[in-house]
């Protein structure tokens, strides 16, 4: 996979130049080992050209054919995080939760799962726990590091008082003598919940910047507290909203895109909102404070001295307004388009294999309904597909058909539950029969 192609596709998905010079050279030589990390990067790649280059209502089989090979790939070796591998498997997390906030933040609304979401986030934690050590000593660490500590910033004082009043409302639901067992147990688990939360707001100075930090809170969390959520428990609700609040701040578009969306899904389902006016003012005024991306992104890069030359046929992003808080639908949309350079662009030709029926233990944790036969090509054929811009060729072969059996909720594999039959129609998030395989053979 040459560097060339690596840096177009990163620069077509949702990275900066500064990651890009930072991580392309190291992708290359993970995703030509690691044919998992290739089909992640080409499904962000479909991903972003649907989003905003042909926009459609939903999503393509394109971006979701590459990125459940990926995982079936994933699954198929089971790595166990080391000394080799240990990039390409944090990669495959990350470009697997870019998918996952892209594709969430844009789908219907009785497609949006905010408990499958907090699942991959809690698997996605547990597998950078386990490459933390190898994270640390490489060259990448110092530069991370310093690349997301440049800006110095306070915990809001509000934000303080907010968390020690969600402990009081704990503490008052723990000392109540009218609870009953069911209730005491509610109200631990919404305890230890906020504690957590507490802890991880002070350790990003309530603004996360690094991947790592937007999976921390779901995986301290216990799994019960989940449950919670899915009960629709009031206080589990506000936790999750100041989170999002929290996790607004991020500089990454899908991650704060995601957590406005998820935000108002936790609003809407709380019992009762005007109980909670007090604490809700917080994280409402967050949600309306101007971003200043652009700004913050150039001083990171200048202060990082990375440059990295675009080539000819590379694509840029056009400008949009600074306070991206304030766009309407078809503001954010056009902000995030992608235009051809000067020079124009090449196009990159894919010539995938073979790819037989998935597997009947395969399915996404997304919903959303096809037919499964637009996920596999006959036996035999190759379907030749273009994604312009992208330069240089690239053959990719696979086999996504032997899975593995590995599940838990700290495994990447958890990203995927098991259906009984494949006999009717696939589960996947909104794609549009309208995209079929046929209609985009050359």
């Amino acid at each position: 996979m040459s560097y060339i192609l690596v840096q177009s596709i990163l620069r077509r998905s949702w990275f900066t130049t500064a990651e890009t010079a930072l991580w392309s050279k190291a992708l290359v030589t993970s995703a030509t080992k690691y044919p998992y990390l290739q089909h992640c990067m080409f499904s962000l790649a479909y991903l972003r050209r649907d989003l905003f280059e042909q926009p459609i209502d939903g999503m393509s089989v394109d971006a979701y054919q590459h990125q459940l090979t990926a995982s079936t790939l994933f699954r198929q070796g089971a790595p166990v995080v080391d000394a080799e591998n240990w990039i390409a498997i944090v990669a495959f997390h990350v470009f697997m939760l870019l998918f996952q906030f892209a594709t969430q933040s844009t789908c219907a609304e009785a497609d949006f799962n905010l408990i499958n979401t907090l699942h991959i986030l809690r698997s996605s934690n547990a597998v950078e726990e386990q490459a933390k050590p190898f994270f640390e000593k490489s060259q990448y660490w110092e530069l991370i590091i310093k690349r997301t500590t440049t800006l110095p910033y306070e915990v809001d004082s509000t934000l303080k008082t907010n968390l020690q009043a969600l402990a009081g409302v704990i503490a008052e639901m723990l000392e109540n003598d009218a609870n009953d067992p069911d209730d005491e147990e509610r109200a631990e688990i919404n305890r230890q919940a906020c504690a957590e939360l507490r802890e991880w707001v002070f350790s990003c100075d309530a603004h996360p910047r690094r991947w790592n930090q937007y999976c921390s809170w779901p995986g301290r969390v216990t799994p019960e507290f989940l449950d919670l959520l899915a009960d629709r428990d009031d206080v589990a609700l506000l936790l999750v909203i100041h989170w999002c609040a929290v996790l607004h701040r991020s500089p990454k578009p899908s991650v704060y895109k995601w957590a406005h969306r998820a935000a108002c899904y936790a609003l809407d389902n709380l019992s009762d909102r005007s109980r909670w006016e007090n604490l809700l003012a917080w994280p409402l005024q967050t949600f309306r404070e101007p971003r200043n991306d652009r700004i913050f992104e150039a001083r990171l890069a200048k202060d990082l001295q990375l440059s990295s030359v675009l080539p000819r046929d590379a694509l840029v992003v056009s400008a949009g307004p600074t306070d991206s808080s304030t766009w309407s639908s078809s503001e954010r949309l056009q902000a995030g388009t992608m235009t051809n350079g000067s020079h124009g662009a090449s196009a990159l030709m894919l010539f995938g294999g073979s790819i037989g029926p998935f597997d009947d233990s395969f399915i996404t944790r997304t919903t959303g309904r096809v037919d499964p036969s637009l996920l596999a090509s006959t036996p035999g054929m190759l379907h030749t597909t273009t994604i312009p811009g992208l330069m240089d060729s690239f053959n990719i072969s696979h086999d996504p058909t032997t899975l593995s059996n590995t599940t838990g909720d700290v495994n990447m594999a958890h990203f995927y539950d098991t259906p009984a039959s494949m006999s009717f129609d696939m589960e996947v998030d909104y794609i549009p029969s309208q995209r079929s395989f046929s209609q985009q053979t050359s």
